[in-house]
């Protein structure tokens, strides 16, 4: 106890490379072959026989009972500066590692290199050290440098990799039925969505207007706008429909016509809808990477996890990365992307709330699930409420609409019209007994033979 550092003794220090960070008893400990105490010949001083060097950790880890940062991240091929506390010089401290720009790559045979070795395409140790990476390049991150002359392969694989062309749900709308009744026909001409003075004018056959228009499909107002504003030889039909929309608009040569179509399809969008509103694309933003050395200060494991915390002005970012391509970035303006490429799994124990002040969008490429009340507890119901001036639209492209009640009763309260339009057979059994109560008239008309049958038929009782 009477030969240590700081009691009489000098303060020796020492530079050196780590050569090994197998420590047997798992404390952190590295194996250090220190410049001008040990030769680079591993034939007279073998990297086993080093001295095994303690880390000293940064008060942010206390090093004690596995609580903070440990093992310490230091590399076989890294230069470490540090010092001994003991005359004998077999207890080295490591008290940092010092970056540098390798002028070489290491070579595995000799000392004061990382003795592990890169292999060759067919799979054989060629003798040169795993690190450091490069050589006549700066040990600073890719990702903090930004040199577009030598970009980090990480980004470039984001930028390879991101994902767009994501399609939403598109309602095609209804056949063959009348959506709304003179009542809502008059109210939705004052509100802007569909105008029942020209309702009839259900296709622009290219009388007037642009050729290209021919046979448009005319849903709404937009689509109108779109066929008769431009063009000549119109007929009076068209020409009157042309008008209307002008006053009902009050369109000038200084209308900005390309907003107003705009407006008037977010106001219809789930009336009628049409492959210029509904079938949008998203893509995934924009790499928002633009760091400035020093600004963006990157950690990057050995098989390339990747945290960024960027604080360049105006790009200020964070962005973690795992080496699967995992990822999420809060970006500068403080959107979050998420990215997963497996499986992604969330277990909650208690309530899950979420709320969107905007739009929400889900695409599936496999099935959709949903599973309410497992354990069949009483009132945990499945409420669906739409708010004011919007529809729910539920589209099938190719296959059935089945819903079913094991024991309950499916019911309808309808406000207003009920309308169903059936392209094929229309078949209805009723176990029990089937009552109508029509306050109006009642109209059938059938192009075919009508039969009624019944044990007895009272057609005025």
């Amino acid at each position: 106890m009477n030969n240590f550092i700081g009691k009489g003794n000098a303060f020796i220090w020492f530079s050196g490379v780590v050569e090994d960070r197998h420590d047997p008893l798992y404390a952190g400990r590295l194996r250090v072959r220190c410049l001008g105490y040990h030769t680079d010949s591993k034939a007279e001083l073998p990297t086993v026989d080093l001295p095994w060097a303690t880390v000293m950790l940064s008060t942010a880890s206390p090093g004690i009972s596995g609580i903070g940062h440990s093992p310490s991240f230091l590399l076989e091929g890294s230069w470490v500066w540090g010092y001994f506390r003991d005359e004998g010089y077999q207890e080295p401290i490591i008290v940092g590692s010092l970056p540098g720009k390798p002028v070489a790559l290491g070579n595995t045979a000799i000392g004061f290199n990382d003795p592990n070795s890169r292999l060759d395409k067919d799979g054989k140790k060629n003798g040169i050290s795993v690190y450091p990476v490069h050589k006549d390049e700066v040990d600073t991150n890719r990702l903090a440098v930004n040199d577009p002359l030598v970009e980090a392969v990480s980004l470039t694989a984001r930028k390879r990799d991101r994902i767009t062309g994501v399609p939403t749900a598109r309602f095609d709308g209804l056949n063959n039925i009348t959506q709304m009744s003179d009542m809502d026909a008059i109210i939705a001409q004052e509100t802007g969505l569909i105008d029942p003075d020209y309702r009839g004018l259900t296709h622009f056959t290219g009388g007037g207007g642009l050729a290209s228009n021919k046979q448009k499909l005319l849903n709404n107002d937009a689509d109108a706008i779109e066929a008769l504003l431009y063009g000549g030889g119109y007929t009076d039909e068209e020409w009157n429909a042309r008008a209307l929309l002008i006053r009902k608009y009050s369109i000038t040569q200084e209308t900005d016509i390309q907003a107003l179509l705009a407006e008037i399809r977010n106001a219809v969008r789930g009336v009628i809808a049409n492959d210029t509103t509904d079938a949008e694309l998203w893509n995934q933003p924009e790499i928002a990477y633009k760091a400035l050395y020093p600004y963006n200060h990157v950690f990057e494991s050995e098989s390339g996890h990747i945290k960024e915390y960027d604080d360049t002005p105006l790009h200020e970012r964070i962005f973690e990365r795992h080496i699967s391509g995992s990822s999420y970035e809060y970006t500068p303006n403080g959107d979050r992307i998420d990215i997963i490429t497996n499986n992604h799994y969330t277990l909650t124990s208690k309530d899950n709330l979420c709320n969107i002040q905007g739009n929400s969008d889900i695409t599936v490429n496999g099935r959709h699930k949903v599973y309410i009340n497992k354990d069949g507890q009483n009132d945990n119901h499945y409420d669906i409420q739409i708010g004011p001036n919007a529809n729910v639209n539920i589209q099938v492209d190719k296959g059935n609409l089945n819903v079913v009640t094991k024991t309950g009763q499916f019911n309808f309260d309808v406000g207003a019209d009920f309308n169903v339009n059936v392209g094929g057979n229309y078949n209805l059994i009723v176990q029990g007994s089937e009552n109508k109560t029509v306050e109006g008239t009642t109209t059938h008309n059938t192009t075919g033979a009508t039969v009624i049958r019944g044990s007895t038929i009272d057609l005025n009782p």
